[in-house]
């Protein structure tokens, strides 16, 4: 049996229904279609009333989302709280790294050509050990180590450069 154009979406999509009767014989098959026939007839009809349903737009309306605990509200705003800070933190580090990468560049340059650099101590100290770092950096990655520390941090977690 076909199914009109605009009650297709009520009736699933669907352009016609189809039962199998499972009946190999003719004359029982004959004997049921009439009961088939009047509930296929009925689905149409549920699917007409759903019709005039959707549109009086007597449907109810979808619920609102809960409101959340305070507590949880709370919680949520102090994870992101902190999540904002770690990542300002490492941003900052970052920054704070290739400013002291980009300053010691020219000494750490002089340093690794063997020739004398104009500058001070500490500064000397500082970009001797950054240099020492990435040298490190650089063989571990060319025997394919896995891990990779940028210079400063690497600097802040060995207690022996650190200071």
């Amino acid at each position: 049996m076909g199914i009109p154009a605009d009650l297709r979406p009520f009736m699933a999509g669907k352009r016609e229904i189809k039962r199998s009767l499972g009946l190999k014989d003719r004359d029982a098959a004959k004997a049921v279609i009439p009961d088939m026939t009047k509930a296929a007839h009925a689905l149409l009809k549920q699917a007409e009333r759903d019709k005039a349903v959707d549109k009086s737009g007597d449907k109810s309306e979808p619920k609102p989302m809960p409101n959340k605990a305070a507590a949880q509200t709370e919680r949520e705003r102090q994870r992101w709280e902190h999540e904002q800070a770690q990542a300002d933190y490492a941003a900052d580090e970052s920054f704070a790294a290739d400013m002291e990468h980009e300053a010691l560049g020219p000494i750490m340059d002089a340093l690794s050509e063997g020739k004398e650099a104009d500058a001070s101590p500490a500064e000397i100290a500082r970009a001797g050990r950054l240099l020492v770092l990435h040298e490190r950096e650089k063989a571990g990655a060319e025997r394919g180590s896995p891990t990779f520390l940028h210079a400063a941090e690497a600097c802040k977690r060995c207690p022996r450069i650190a200071g």
